[in-house]
């Protein structure tokens, strides 16, 4: 198998997601960039935003949670972004079809409705610093503070914790029948 770079010279990398057709990446300069995955040029979708640490995408936009607790999005294809929540510091995030996850500096698990709405408290006392895993109806993510592993069902709200006593827990992914 051979292999050949996307892009080079791309510095202070903080985060990359992907879909079908790109791979994007946040940057410690506050942009947001994308590029095709057969390859070409860079494009910058985003710019100016206070270090953006964690990124998610759908199918028309793509969305980020800075360290001064912005949650934003763009129109994927270009076009102006729009600050959709201000969480606080320190924002875990995750989109489902319907909606967005975050986490507030306080340490809520919330949701919104990526068309707007009140906010609803999922989960308190969390430290979420990065990424939760998505799943069905599940929303998955490692609390640091607690050194545990929670799950609350998106549809009712209900939580639990799944894993506990770890070492200081980062991250989670989810497949079909496992949790790492």
């Amino acid at each position: 198998a051979s292999s050949a770079a996307l892009v080079t010279d791309e510095r202070g990398i903080t985060t990359i997601v992907t879909d079908d057709f790109f791979l994007y990446w946040a940057k410690a300069d506050g942009s947001v960039k994308r590029v095709s995955l057969d390859g070409g040029p860079p494009t910058t979708l985003v710019s100016g935003r206070q270090l953006p640490g964690a990124l998610a995408v759908d199918e028309t936009h793509i969305y980020w949670a800075s360290s001064n607790g912005e949650i934003g999005r763009a129109p994927k294809g270009g076009g102006d972004p729009e600050t959709i929540i201000q969480a606080g510091d320190g924002s875990g995030l995750a989109l489902d079809a319907n909606n967005i996850y975050f986490t507030t500096s306080a340490g809520t698990v919330q949701r919104r409705s990526k068309q707007g709405g009140e906010l609803t408290a999922l989960a308190m006392d969390q430290k979420v610093s990065s990424d939760f895993a998505v799943g069905g109806a599940s929303l998955i993510w490692a609390n640091e503070s607690a050194g545990s592993i929670n799950e609350v069902l998106t549809d009712n709200g209900v939580t639990k914790e799944l894993v506990k006593a770890q070492d200081n827990p980062h991250r989670t992914a989810i497949s079909d029948s496992n949790i790492y």
